[in-house]
C-alpha cells in the first residue's frame, strides 16, 4: 500500500505545486478582497493549506483500504460521507483553534475566522472530491499498468513454454535414432560404436549446456550441426557426404538454439536413408545487411524420397522463427524431382534474450 507519491518524485513535486498555487490564491484573496494584513493572510493561508497538505496526502490509505474490501456502493458512499465528516472536522478544528488562539487582541481578524467557517466547509468539500478524485485516477492507472505488465510477463512465459516444448520435440528424435544405430553397430562394427557414442556425448553435452532462451554463434551451431553429421556419418559412410561453405563476416553472427538441427535431420531422414546413391548436404551462408542467410540443401533419388510436405522439423522451424520474430516468412522451401532446399532468414538486430 505504498503511496504513489513516494515512488513518484515528479507526482509528489506536482502535489506540492498544487498546494502552493491554491495557497498563494487563498492569500492573494484574503489580502485584496477582505483586507487582512500581509501577516495574518500569510498565516491563514499557511495554516489552513498545510494541514489540509497532510490530511490530503493521507487520505490515500484509507482510499486504499476500501478497495482491498469487497463494499457496496451504498456502504462506500457512507464511507466516504463519514471520511469526510471526520477530515473537516479535524481540518477545520486544528486551523481554527490554532489562529484563533494565536489572534489573541486580534477581533476583527477572530470574528472573520469565525464567519468564514461555513465558507471554509464549503471549500473543504471541493478539496476532498478532488483529491479523491485524483487518487482514484492514480489507482485505475497504476492497476492498469499493473495489469499490462502482468500480461506481458504472461505472454513472455508462454512463449517460453512453446519455445522449450518445440526443443522438445528435437532432442528425443535424434536421440532414439542415434540409440538405435549405436545398438545395430555394437553388433556388426563395435569400434564404430563406441565412435558414435563419445560424438553423440559431446552432442547432448551441448545441447544441454545450452540456454534456450538465448540465441547462440553461428560458429558453435555449426560444430555441433558437424558433430552430428560426424555421428551419423558413422552409421551412412560414404552414403552420406556435406559441404560448409560460410562466409567470415556471418560466423559470429547469432541464430536460436538448435534452429538448424531439424533440417538436417530431415536431409538424413528423406535423402540419406531412403537413397542408394551418394547424397551430399550442401550449407551456403553468408550475412546480407542486418540478416543471416542460411541455405541448406541436398540431392534425393526420385521416387525413393518421401518428401511430403514439411514434416514435424520444418513445422518447428516456422513455429519457432513467428515465436521469436513476429514473422514466420523467415523460411522458404524450394523442392524438385531431385533437390531440396530450406533457406532461412535470421534477422540481428532482433534476437531472442
Amino acid at each position: 500500500m505504498d503511496h504513489p507519491f513516494i515512488k513518484n518524485k515528479k507526482l509528489l513535486q506536482t502535489y506540492i505545486s498544487i498546494w502552493v498555487l491554491i495557497a498563494g490564491i487563498h492569500f492573494v484573496f484574503l489580502y485584496f478582497f477582505q483586507y487582512e494584513s500581509v501577516l495574518w493572510a500569510a498565516l491563514d493561508s499557511l495554516v489552513f493549506n498545510l494541514i489540509f497538505f497532510i490530511l490530503g496526502f493521507s487520505l490515500w490509505y484509507p482510499l486504499e483500504f476500501y478497495k482491498t474490501k469487497e463494499i457496496k456502493t451504498v456502504n462506500l458512499i457512507i464511507n466516504h460521507l463519514t471520511l469526510l465528516v471526520f477530515v473537516g472536522f479535524v481540518w477545520l478544528g486544528l486551523s481554527y483553534n490554532i489562529l484563533y488562539f494565536s489572534a489573541e487582541g486580534n477581533t476583527f481578524y477572530q470574528h472573520f475566522l469565525y464567519d468564514s467557517l461555513i465558507y471554509r466547509g464549503i471549500s473543504g468539500v471541493f478539496y476532498y472530491s478532488n483529491i479523491v478524485l485524483i487518487y482514484y485516477m492514480l489507482s485505475y492507472y497504476r492497476n492498469l499498468q499493473e495489469k499490462i505488465s502482468n500480461e506481458a510477463k504472461l505472454k513472455e512465459l508462454l512463449k517460453e513454454a512453446e519455445l522449450n516444448f518445440l526443443k522438445a520435440q528435437i532432442n528425443p528424435h535424434f536421440l532414439f535414432n542415434s540409440l538405435n544405430s549405436i545398438s545395430a553397430l555394437t553388433i556388426s562394427e563395435p569400434p564404430k560404436a563406441q565412435e558414435m557414442i563419445i560424438k553423440l556425448s559431446d552432442f547432448l553435452r551441448y545441447v544441454i549446456s545450452q540456454n534456450e532462451n538465448k540465441p547462440a554463434s553461428l560458429n558453435k551451431e555449426l560444430d555441433n550441426i558437424q558433430r552430428y553429421l560426424e555421428i551419423e556419418k558413422v552409421r551412412f559412410g560414404n552414403k552420406l557426404n556435406f559441404t560448409f561453405n560460410v562466409s567470415s563476416e556471418s560466423q559470429d553472427m547469432l541464430v536460436p538454439v538448435l534452429i538448424l538441427q531439424p533440417l538436417y535431420e530431415n536431409a538424413i531422414k528423406h535423402g540419406v536413408y531412403e537413397s542408394t546413391e551418394p547424397i551430399t548436404i550442401t550449407t551456403l551462408i553468408n550475412a546480407e545487411n542486418d540478416f543471416l542467410k542460411i541455405a541448406i540443401s541436398n540431392n534425393y533419388e526420385p521416387y525413393t524420397a518421401s518428401y511430403k510436405g514439411a514434416g514435424i522439423g520444418l513445422k518447428n522451424i516456422k513455429e519457432r522463427l513467428k515465436l521469436i520474430y513476429q514473422n514466420p516468412e523467415f523460411i522458404k522451401i524450394t523442392k524438385t524431382d531431385t533437390y531440396f532446399e530450406v533457406q532461412l532468414t535470421i534477422p540481428q538486430k532482433t534476437q531472442l534474450t
